[in-house]
């Protein structure tokens, strides 16, 4: 069963998603609003690196979709992503992904 809030979310994306809105614009509101949602369940938290968190947490399936993409050739996923060899490797790494890649 659906709460107020759940149809609150469903109205707010339904809005972000709405025809004549670009892509870009689209992506930006989706943005901001998974940033307001995820501070609003934080309760009030502050002091967080809210930017690190954040940017790890968009960072993460990014990688992921380049990789399958690239059938896991990191280099292929670096050009691809716009982004240095090494730096991509660093990446994988630090978010856990096997050394060969995906």
């Amino acid at each position: 069963m659906k709460n107020a809030t759940d149809n609150t979310k469903t109205q707010d994306l339904e809005s972000i998603l709405q025809p004549g809105v670009t892509a870009n614009d689209a992506f930006n509101e989706l943005v901001v609003y998974r940033v307001e949602s995820y501070l609003r369940d934080l309760e009030g938290v502050r002091g967080l690196p809210l930017y690190e968190m954040i940017t790890q947490a968009a960072e993460r399936p990014l990688l992921e979709w380049a990789m399958q993409r690239t059938n896991g050739n990191q280099r292929a996923a670096a050009t691809l992503l716009g982004i240095n060899r090494n730096t991509l490797r660093k990446k994988l790494v630090m978010h856990g992904f096997p050394a060969s890649g995906l």
